[in-house]
């Protein structure tokens, strides 16, 4: 049997195919499915020779049997250990060997031939694990030969997976340049920024923070305590120049003099 399907973008797959024969049975280290923005094409490979492929846009990242890697495996054990001789069966092969025999027989044994042969599918599910939405599936078929699923691939998932490219490589063009204008302009601003610092004269208050500084690192003291040292000398010496001085009256003349006498 052949399985196709289209997977949409932005999947964490675990591709743990699923069969269910009078038990269910998961595959044993199914592979994953990395996460790409474009379609994926996802094809289950089950042939005449009770093995299987998985495929991921016609490359194969599983290879395995149908009645060796599944867990628990198609095909049932004879006998059933139980106590001491299912704990043998961990320790040592040997051991396990010897339990086998004296185990008890297994009712639901039966003999499994042609496992790939697969009767009564009454459905299909997908079991999806993943933390993003957005996923769906669609164009699945169901085929006996691998040629007819790869012709039908080439009519749906090819011709899409075309389209998907072209549009990733123009929104890439687009993004790329928008992240190129962006820089221009930021390069412009960086630019315009460091002329108008460049042309602009330091203003009184930045000159006396320098001079604050230098003279803090000159004597080790502390830059307030400068600052309160040079505001007291500054209001002193406006106290001193603000303050009336007494006028002098000016010299008597001769006249004065002879007036006062009279």
């Amino acid at each position: 049997m052949h399985t196709h399907a289209n997977v949409y973008p932005y999947a964490h797959l675990c591709l743990g195919r699923l069969l269910c024969f009078r038990t269910e049975h998961r595959l044993d280290a199914p592979p994953r499915l990395i996460p790409s923005p474009l379609s994926n094409l996802l094809t289950l490979w089950i042939k005449p020779d009770d093995t299987f492929e998985i495929l991921i846009d016609g490359s194969v990242v599983r290879q395995g049997s149908l009645l060796k890697d599944m867990v628990p495996p198609l095909q049932p054990a004879k006998t059933l250990l139980v106590g001491h001789e299912a704990e043998a069966d961990s320790r040592d092969e040997a051991e396990t060997k010897k339990a086998a025999a004296s185990g008890i027989p297994n009712p639901a044994y039966f003999k499994l031939e042609h496992a790939h042969r697969l009767r009564n599918i009454n459905a299909v599910a997908m079991e999806l694990w993943t933390v993003e939405g957005g996923t769906a599936f669609d164009n699945l078929i169901f085929a006996n030969s691998i040629d007819a699923a790869r012709a039908f691939a080439k009519k749906t998932f090819e011709m899409r997976r075309v389209k998907e490219e072209e549009l990733r490589r123009h929104l890439d063009a687009v993004h790329l340049a928008w992240r190129e204008e962006f820089a221009e302009k930021q390069r412009a601003l960086e630019a315009e920024f460091e002329e108008a610092e460049a042309s602009s004269s330091p203003s009184v208050l930045d000159r006396l923070t320098v001079a604050l500084q230098q003279m803090a690192e000159a004597t080790g003291l502390s830059p307030f305590f400068l600052a309160a040292l040079a505001v007291s000398v500054v209001c002193l010496l406006l106290l001193c120049c603000g303050r009336k001085r007494r006028r002098t009256p000016p010299p008597r003349t001769q006249n004065e003099e002879e007036k006062k006498k009279r």
